[in-house]
């Protein structure tokens, strides 16, 4: 999913809670914060010596361990902190977007967007976390 897709998805459900799933059903736990919304650009050479350059956006979601109580936060409080850091960071809105988290039962890994299920109550975002993988060879050249 694109940044400017997920920020129109936002400013769609301004009054729907905002649902993290980054496993079958497992979601990351209410209330969560976002903590950090950052621009990405890397710049790599793989292993069969092929350059790549390329940008994203990450948003970086939070559970405080000691806030045991709280409501998910709704589309228009996402957006409005990334609207926030948007006016300071110009975020790179044609990229993909990606959420990183993780908590003491959680690695901290990066997720990209995977699906989008919009319920009565809720937006359910669900997250995929895609293993690494060899760029040579996924591209049908030779690796290593």
């Amino acid at each position: 999913m694109k940044f400017n897709e997920l920020m129109t998805l936002l400013a769609t459900h301004t009054d729907k809670a905002i649902v993290f799933e980054y496993a079958l059903g497992k979601t990351v736990p209410i209330p969560y914060h976002v903590t950090e919304v950052k621009n990405v650009q890397v710049e790599s050479v793989d292993c069969g010596g092929n350059p790549h350059a390329y940008k994203e956006v990450w948003i970086q979601l939070w559970v405080d361990e000691k806030e045991k109580e709280g409501t998910a936060l709704s589309g228009k409080k996402v957006k409005g902190i990334v609207d926030k850091v948007n006016e300071k960071l110009p975020l790179f809105q044609d990229q993909e977007v990606f959420f990183e988290y993780g908590d003491k039962d959680v690695k901290t890994s990066v997720y990209t967007v995977d699906s989008i299920v919009e319920e009565q109550e809720r937006v359910v975002v669900k997250l995929f976390s895609a293993p690494t993988q060899c760029k040579p060879r996924s591209g049908g050249g030779s690796c290593c």
